[in-house]
């Protein structure tokens, strides 16, 4: 289904959540080749856009605005910018974006 495994990249929460020994403050993210030539739109700098693997972004479990009804919504909401930035990444504007969670949230 997916082509080969192109990185792995770790989110690091500004709050920590669940856990059973320890309460975890990151979640991996899996970035995987899709079919064809892969698409990189910050090549290192080359681009302008300075990318790591390791992404800081607020998420919602911490305390703030809009944060209950995010979380009513489903319980490890992803920030948008963070969302945002993924797919200006490796996509083309107006290409096609595979998300196999699409959905996966109670309505």
């Amino acid at each position: 289904m997916f082509g080969a495994l192109k990185n792995m990249v770790v989110w690091v929460k500004s709050n920590a959540g669940m856990g059973s020994f320890y309460r975890s403050q990151h979640e991996l993210v899996f970035v995987y080749a899709g079919p064809g030539k892969s698409i990189n739109n910050f090549g290192l700098g080359a681009k302008g856009r300075h990318r790591s693997n390791v992404w800081k972004y607020p998420g919602f479990n911490s305390f703030g605005r809009g944060r209950d009804n995010a979380l009513t919504m489903h319980p490890t909401v992803k920030p948008v910018a963070m969302v945002k930035d993924a797919l200006l990444d490796c996509s083309n504007r107006n290409g096609v974006v595979l998300d196999p969670f699409g959905g996966s949230a109670p309505p």
